[in-house]
C-alpha cells in the first residue's frame, strides 16, 4: 500500500484525544502537512516510477515518515515558570526569566514575543538568561521543546498585566478612563484626544505619584499541551556495490503552530535534519569486548559533512493552535526526528529490504543485499 495513503487512513485528526492518555492533541495539522508534502515532493509520481531508474549498480527510492512531540511537561510532570517584567523610566523593558540561549534563537524569539505582548519595539527589550542569583525560578529549564511555548505564555500574561498597570496608572494619576486608552508602539494614546504618553513617562508618573515601580511578577502554568507534528520526504540513491547512500532530496514539513521567527525555524529544521541523518546513516559507537570505545575520534566516528547533505526544503504549516500563546508550538527536538526514518524507508523502497536499525552503514546494506540474494 502507498505509505502516504496508509498514513492518511491512520493519522490523528485535529482535537483528537491523546491515545496514550496525555492532554488533548489540539489543532493537530499532521494530515495537512502530509498532503502539502505529497504535492510539493511529487510523491505519487516518484513512488510509482522512481525505481524505473534502477540499474545493475544503483537503486533509487523514496520514503516518508511522520513524527510528533509535545510542548514541555504539562500533563506529566511539574510545568511552570515565573517571570518579572519591568518598564523603566527610559522607556525600555527588562524581562527576567530563566532561559538559556542554546544557539537556536531562544532569546530573540522571546524578545519578539515580549514586543508583541507589550506593543514595544524589540530593540527596547532585554531578556535575561537563567542565573540563580538574578532570575525567577523555572521548573524545568531550556529543554524538552518547552521554551517558546511555556515561556511565551508567561511573557504574554506578564505583558497583558503590565499593560493593564500602565492604563491603571493613567487612570489613577491623570483621571483618564481605561476604556479610552490604547497602546501604540511604546506609547499610550487617548481616544478622541491628541494626548500621548510614552511608556517612560508613565513609569516616571507611577514612581513619582504612586511610589510604585511599573512592574509585574507572575507565576505561570500552561493549561494545554497540543502536539506539534512533522512529516519528512526523502529521495535516495544507493550504490549496491559499496553500500553508500546519497540523499538526493529532503523535504521537511512542520506543523509549527505559528513561526515567531521563520528564518530561525528553518535553520533549526536544517540543523536537526543533519543531526538525524548522521544517526540514520553513519554515526555509531563501537565497543570492544572490555567496553572501550573503538571509534573515539572523528576519523572513525563518521558524521555527515556539508557535502553529504542534500538541500533541505521546508514547508511551515501554521495551524495557529488556539490553546497556545500566539498559536505557537515547538520545533526543537521535532526537527531531528522524521528525516531519519524517511531516509531509511527510502533505502528500503530502493532495495526491497526491511532494514530498521540505525545506522544503515554500507556494511549493513551490503549484508542485507547478500541475505536477500
Amino acid at each position: 500500500m502507498d505509505p502516504c495513503e496508509f498514513r492518511l487512513k491512520n493519522l490523528v485528526e485535529p482535537y483528537d484525544a491523546d491515545p496514550v492518555g496525555g492532554p488533548n492533541l489540539g489543532k493537530a495539522a499532521v494530515k495537512e502537512c502530509l498532503r502539502k508534502g505529497m504535492e510539493a515532493f511529487h510523491w505519487k509520481e516518484k513512488y510509482a516510477h522512481i525505481r524505473e531508474q534502477n540499474n545493475d549498480r544503483y537503486a533509487y527510492g523514496v520514503g516518508v515518515a511522520c513524527a510528533d512531540h509535545g510542548n514541555g511537561y504539562f500533563g506529566a510532570f511539574p510545568e511552570f515558570t515565573n517571570v518579572e517584567m519591568i518598564l523603566h523610566p527610559d522607556g525600555t523593558a527588562l524581562v527576567k526569566i530563566a532561559v538559556h540561549e542554546q544557539g537556536c534563537g531562544t532569546l530573540d524569539s522571546l524578545r519578539l514575543t515580549a514586543a508583541e505582548a507589550l506593543d514595544l519595539a524589540p530593540e527596547k527589550i532585554t531578556i535575561t538568561e537563567a542565573d540563580t542569583l538574578l532570575t525567577p525560578y523555572d521548573s524545568a529549564g531550556t529543554q524538552a521543546s518547552r521554551v517558546t511555548f511555556v515561556s511565551s505564555g508567561a511573557i504574554l500574561q506578564a505583558g497583558n498585566q503590565l499593560r493593564e498597570k500602565i492604563f491603571q496608572t493613567l487612570h489613577e494619576v491623570e483621571k483618564i478612563e481605561p476604556d479610552l486608552l490604547y497602546t501604540d508602539n511604546g506609547t499610550v494614546k487617548v481616544k478622541g484626544s491628541d494626548k500621548t504618553y510614552t511608556y517612560g513617562e508613565i513609569a516616571t508618573l507611577r514612581e513619582k505619584k504612586m511610589f510604585d515601580p511599573l512592574s509585574v511578577y507572575i507565576h505561570y502554568e500552561p493549561h494545554s499541551n497540543p502536539a506539534a507534528y512533522a512529516v519528512s520526504f526523502a529521495q535516495v540513491k544507493v550504490d549496491k556495490k559499496t553500500g553508500l547512500v546519497e540523499v538526493q532530496k529532503l523535504l521537511a514539513v512542520h506543523d509549527i503552530g505559528q513561526a515567531v521567527n521563520p528564518t530561525l525555524v528553518e535553520g533549526q529544521i536544517q540543523g536537526g535534519a543533519q543531526f538525524i541523518l548522521g544517526m540514520a546513516l553513519s554515526e555509531e559507537l563501537v565497543y570492544d569486548s572490555k567496553g572501550n570505545v573503538k571509534n573515539s575520534s572523528l576519523s572513525k566516528y563518521h558524521t555527515l559533512n556539508v557535502q553529504d547533505m542534500p538541500p533541505v526544503d521546508i514547508i511551515l504549516v501554521e495551524s495557529h493552535d488556539e490553546s497556545s500563546p500566539f498559536g505557537v508550538k515547538s520545533v526543537g527536538e521535532m526537527s531531528a526526528v522524521a528525516p531519519g526514518p524517511a531516509v531509511v524507508n527510502a533505502i528500503n523502497h530502493a532495495l526491497g529490504t526491511e532494514l530498521t536499525d540505525y545506522p544503515l552503514t554500507p556494511e549493513r546494506i551490503i549484508e542485507a543485499l547478500e541475505q536477500k540474494g
